[in-house]
């Protein structure tokens, strides 16, 4: 019975309703439930172990998600500096070639 529970929580979970009608069916049917069907519900939504592991996820989550700022921006900074290196090429190739033509036309 309580795998049937998960379940359905699962699926008003998953479905795209408007989030007031998933709590109004969520309620309606977790209020037809006996009292210890009741308990055994609170028990499951209530575990330590998969709240710390729940935690542990979420900070790992966070830290995660710093570091892919870190990335990005540092990512970003080596883009820039990449972009002016080119155009610092690009202007002495230009450079470097005025100065062969002028040796040439010397000549």
């Amino acid at each position: 019975m309580l795998q049937c529970k998960i379940v359905f929580c699962l699926l008003i979970t998953n479905v795209i309703l408007p989030p007031d009608y998933k709590i109004a069916l969520l309620a309606s049917h977790f209020q037809n439930e006996s009292p210890k069907q009741s308990s055994t519900s609170q028990d499951l939504l209530s575990d330590p172990a998969l709240d710390s592991q729940l935690d542990s996820l979420r900070e790992r989550l966070a830290e995660v998600s710093r570091q892919s700022i870190e990335l990005n921006r540092e990512l970003q900074d080596l883009e820039r500096k990449s972009t002016a290196t080119n155009r610092c090429n690009e202007l002495l190739a230009e450079v470097f070639q005025s100065y062969d033509k002028n040796s040439a036309d010397s000549l």
